[in-house]
């Protein structure tokens, strides 16, 4: 009897390895799988913010100095844009111009003085609108603004009432 318990014990862990084995070598229950692919997208538009300082020519004396000199002084534009945006500030020619690329004008009821705004130190640009607007081409732009100077002259010899004279110039950026 002894040999056969013996005999019994070997079956037994023989079949225990043997039902080991076919465990760790069994595939999982899932005999098959499939895949599908996203396409992932996102569009980054142009944009741009535009601010400016005003424009103050300050005092003109049409009897002393600016009898014969101009009246020179500058704003700031400052513009921020879209990383490597290139873009074209243009002003138009504010409320009181006669037309398109004339001489701009300043008022007080009827009366009017005349200026001009230039995108050179020189003053010899004139700032205007489409083509003839400043261009500035987008370095980017996204995380500072870039400062632009707008330039302008009030010419000497003007025999005007006295006055505080304005007009209000719309900047535009084209992007």
């Amino acid at each position: 009897m002894t040999s056969r318990i013996q005999g019994d014990r070997f079956v037994r862990q023989w079949f225990l390895i043997v039902a080991g084995l076919m465990l760790l070598s069994a595939r999982p229950l899932s005999a098959a799988s499939v895949t599908a692919s996203m396409d992932v997208r996102a569009t980054v538009i142009g944009n741009c913010r535009v601010s400016v300082t005003d424009l103050s020519f300050g005092d003109y004396d049409p009897l002393g100095f600016h009898s014969q000199a101009s009246l020179d002084a500058s704003a700031t534009l400052n513009l921020v844009c879209t990383k490597d945006l290139a873009v074209v500030v243009s002003l138009d020619q504010g409320r009181h111009s006669t037309s398109a690329r004339s001489v701009r004008q300043l008022e007080l009821g009827t009366y009017r003085l005349d200026y001009q705004l230039y995108r050179d130190s020189a003053r010899q640009a004139i700032w205007a609108d489409g083509e003839f607007g400043e261009r500035v081409a987008g370095t980017g732009l996204i995380s500072s603004a870039v400062e632009v100077t707008v330039f302008g002259r009030i010419p000497g010899g003007q025999v005007v009432p006295a006055g505080a004279y304005t007009d209000v110039v719309t900047a535009k950026v084209d992007f």
